[in-house]
């Protein structure tokens, strides 16, 4: 009888342990999560190569537009929408957010790169590398291809954007035009650092084209400094046009 009546508070400690347990794991699952973000950790991760935005700058645009989480319950905070928003400002390429398990916001933003400046009589924009334009800001002091002329959005973000891009892959050419006037859309020059012009007409086959300049430019029997324009609009030759 004794060891019936043990068993029996045995059984019964172990049913209120276990409904204990069973208890405090529900209301542990029922009770808000009160952890707020401890800090927010923003990086300009090219940095070192241009700096058109500081890391006090993206504070305040985050905080301007309500998204800066810092003191907010981690579960209210939108990664997704901070994302969204800092892909919106006019310097930047890229963002991610992401949040650690202590509850620090790390934030991780790439700038936009400058490839073509443009200047027209009404408008004045940068074409970037993602084919994109962008605001001409004081912070951005990038030196790029500037182009003028009768140039319209459609052929800054397209063929001459392409052109530009391989002027400046190019090391024979990257540091030798310096500038690009647009006289109509089949008819663009090229503005040599000395001062010369390289009228190219039409964008097409613009590698080829400057692939003759530059044997005429290495001939030892020719100077092409002595030559105020070079046209390199007609097939297999290079016309020169003296001072």
């Amino acid at each position: 009888m004794k060891a019936v009546v043990k068993y029996s508070l045995i059984g019964v400690l172990v049913t209120m342990v276990v409904g204990g347990l069973l208890a405090a794991v529900i209301v542990t699952a029922t009770l808000p999560n009160k952890q707020q973000v401890s800090s927010v950790e923003i990086t300009i991760e090219d940095l070192d190569e241009r700096q058109y935005v500081q890391v006090e700058q993206l504070s305040r645009y985050l905080q301007n537009h309500g998204c800066m989480p810092l003191g907010k319950p981690v579960e209210t905070v939108s990664l997704h929408t901070m994302e969204s928003l800092l892909r919106e400002h006019p310097m930047l390429r890229e963002a991610e957010c992401y949040m650690t398990i202590g509850g620090k916001v790390c934030v991780r933003v790439s700038q936009r790169i400058p490839l073509l400046r443009v200047e027209t009589a009404d408008r004045l924009y940068i074409v970037d590398t993602d084919r994109r334009i962008m605001p001409v800001w004081s912070s951005v002091n990038t030196r790029v291809l500037r182009t003028t002329g009768a140039v319209d959005v459609a052929l800054a973000c397209g063929e001459l954007a392409d052109m530009a891009a391989w002027l400046r892959k190019d090391r024979y050419w990257r540091e030798d035009i310096v500038g690009v006037n647009v006289v109509t859309p089949t008819d663009i020059v090229l503005l040599q650092r000395n001062g010369q012009r390289v009228r190219l007409g039409a964008t097409e086959g613009y590698a080829r084209k400057l692939a003759k300049l530059r044997t005429f430019d290495e001939c030892e029997w020719t100077d092409s400094v002595h030559y105020k324009e070079i046209d390199l609009r007609y097939k297999g030759q290079v016309v020169g046009r003296k001072n």
